[in-house]
């Protein structure tokens, strides 16, 4: 673990919010019924088995910024980009902070090993969380 990435661990730990500190209910519903009940041997096949409705797209945090961009203007309302390692150097971590600022992004979710990008105008608000997930 590089030092950035353990300093933005500490930062992650330190600002992370469980299903009671969250006050949106789809977010409150993904930990409640996703993180807290789904047994999964990894977070990918946890997002795979929650959100069986959606478009689930996997970035390698290398990729991120080319394949991101590029995916951006094909995204539809049920499309959830996930890029893995978004604090693993101070770029990734840099270029998530560019990627969850976008305008077309309704909701940003941090969950330290993977960055969550949602599409869907549903989301009235943009939003950005950071969630708490057993590492």
């Amino acid at each position: 673990m590089t030092l950035h990435a353990l300093v933005q661990y500490l930062l992650y730990k330190r600002k992370a919010k469980g299903r009671h500190g969250t006050h949106s209910p789809f977010v409150y519903a993904f930990i409640e019924d996703g993180i807290q009940k789904i047994k999964a041997k990894s977070l990918k096949e946890l997002l795979r088995t929650y959100f069986t409705d959606k478009k689930l797209v996997f970035v390698e945090e290398q990729q991120a910024t080319r394949q991101v961009k590029n995916l951006f203007d094909s995204t539809r309302p049920d499309t959830i980009i996930a890029i893995k390692d978004i604090h693993a150097t101070q770029e990734a971590t840099d270029e998530w902070d560019k990627l969850s600022s976008s305008s077309r992004v309704t909701l940003s979710v941090d969950l330290y090993q993977y960055g969550l990008l949602f599409f869907d105008p549903a989301f009235k608000q943009k939003q950005h969380f950071i969630v708490k997930y057993p590492a």
